[in-house]
């Protein structure tokens, strides 16, 4: 029977932890927190994943959790060997190692009923991950409140209240400004023209219209039809009221 080639560096070996060296080009750093969750992880559960060294003992894969070792004062580790290798098959390796790993992804809501399962675990005290709680599974403060919020019942919507005349909507339509002003910017004389769009605003009744809207507009209301200025007036413009001419209007003195 034939082993398969593949499982060839499957068996385990328990090495000195001072005989063991890094890799001197790994990339892949790890932080004072990080090797403090590998150490508990491995204080809780054993040394679950060997090391990955060459006939040298050079590590190739597991440079923190060698650091965690350490951190617990322990002298022997777990380590699978791989031999020959050539440099750059350990280089590729290394990486390999590293990189492949971050490429997964999460099912995020069995993510989070999974730890809210642990967290009732811990509460009954059928699971038992010391003061860290489940950051020690290497999950951030923040990581799991998000968690908790995702499986939180969605709040209640209020009723949008609708902004009715009677059993109707109504539709109010305004126009512009049925005069605009022409002439000076400031002081003197000026001109009202007459806007040639449609000086008078709308109003659409029930049934010819229904348009609602999922926030109440304000109800406008109708404004008056514009005045020409009275003869008799105190003070009378000098400017005067003629034809619409096609002219850059300014704006009205202040």
């Amino acid at each position: 029977m034939r082993t398969d080639h593949r499982l060839r560096y499957a068996a385990v070996e328990i090495v000195g932890v001072r005989t063991l060296t890094g890799f001197d080009r790994n990339a892949r750093t790890h932080s004072p927190e990080q090797v403090a969750q590998l150490a508990a992880a491995i204080d809780r559960f054993g040394f679950t994943q060997p090391l990955l060294v060459d006939e040298r003992d050079v590590i190739i894969a597991g440079h923190g959790r060698l650091a965690a070792a350490k951190s617990l004062g322990m002298q022997d580790v777990p380590v699978i060997r791989v031999t020959g290798l050539t440099d750059a098959e350990r280089g590729a390796l290394v990486l390999a190692d590293n990189r492949i790993a971050l490429n997964a992804g999460w099912d995020e809501k069995l993510l989070a009923e999974e730890l809210r399962s642990l967290q009732d675990a811990i509460g009954t005290g059928d699971l038992d991950l010391g003061d860290a709680g489940l950051e020690a599974l290497g999950f951030g403060e923040a990581e799991l409140r998000e968690y908790e919020e995702l499986l939180a019942p969605p709040p209640e919507k209020e009723p949008v209240r609708e902004v009715m005349l009677g059993e109707e909507p109504h539709v109010w339509r305004t126009a512009p400004p049925p005069w605009r002003w022409s002439g000076p910017s400031s002081g003197g004389a000026g001109r009202k023209r007459p806007s040639s769009r449609n000086p008078r605003p709308s109003f659409t009744p029930p049934g010819s219209a229904r348009t609602r809207s999922t926030s109440p507009p304000a109800m406008p209301s109708p404004a008056a039809a514009p005045r020409r200025p009275s003869p008799s007036a105190t003070k009378k413009p000098t400017g005067s009221i003629e034809p619409w001419r096609a002219t850059s209007p300014t704006s009205p003195p202040r």
